[in-house]
């Protein structure tokens, strides 16, 4: 006989644990993370080295363009002092060599003939021959460093027009001695000839000289620094002796 418990068997569940919270990890504020601070210490590092360069190599150009141009200076001062006596300048910055002889070319068998001419020609000659030679002991590459190659270039392009242009004048000189024995056609076709010469060689000399002006103004070194004054030439003296009058030796009164 079955046995009946005395009261209704319970349906126990289990309540199961509520789950667990996932764990949240809140991120730092941007300024807080370490990427950030690395990224602004790098950036930070970068523009003090890029200041750093760009002031050394501000003073690295200034240097070259100090050194540039005192190099020039010393080519532009031995022009200046190796230049014939005879010349005059002409501002802002153009310069005349022997402005004398054109001025006298035309005088040859005239105002100036005999010995004076064959002077003057002599004069001419000798003064040009010392420039020639001094200018071309003048050392382009000694005075302009390696470091400025166009600058080489260039002024001794310029010495060699400059220099050419006044071995011209020698030749002047020495048509003018050769001319004062002369007469005629003959002393006026060289007198021409001569004078063609001059024309020719103040053509080299411009374009030498330009050559100078162009590096010296690109340093802005100034060129407008008028030369002395040459020496007044000596009196020309004249084929045939001037009398000078005396006085009487008695005065009406």
């Amino acid at each position: 006989m079955a046995i009946k418990s005395k009261g209704r068997t319970r349906n126990r569940r289990t309540v199961s644990a509520a789950p667990k919270r996932a764990l949240v990890v809140r991120k730092p504020p941007i300024w807080g993370r370490r990427w950030v601070w690395a990224v602004v210490a790098l950036a930070a590092v970068g523009g003090i080295l890029a200041g750093v360069f760009s002031v050394l190599h501000s003073h690295n150009v200034k240097a070259s363009k100090d050194r540039e141009t005192l190099a020039v200076r010393k080519v532009l001062n031995q022009l200046r002092a190796k230049l014939p006596d005879d010349r005059r300048a002409v501002p802002p910055d153009v310069v005349v060599i022997f402005p004398s002889v054109t001025q006298d070319l035309p005088k040859i068998g005239k105002d100036i003939k005999g010995e004076a001419a064959i002077q003057r020609g002599k004069n001419i000659a000798d003064q040009a021959k010392k420039s020639f030679t001094d200018l071309q002991a003048i050392a382009v590459d000694r005075l302009i460093p390696a470091e400025f190659p166009a600058d080489r270039a260039t002024l001794k392009d310029a010495m060699f027009l400059i220099s050419r242009s006044i071995g011209l004048y020698q030749q002047v000189g020495g048509m003018v001695q050769t001319a004062a024995d002369l007469s005629g056609a003959d002393q006026k076709s060289l007198i021409d000839q001569a004078t063609l010469l001059t024309q020719q060689a103040g053509a080299l000399f411009d374009q030498g000289y330009a050559k100078v002006l162009h590096v010296t103004n690109r340093l802005n070194i100034p060129t407008t620094i008028p030369f002395n004054p040459p020496p007044a030439p000596s009196p020309v003296p004249s084929a045939t002796g001037s009398v000078r009058p005396t006085p009487s030796a008695s005065s009406s009164g």
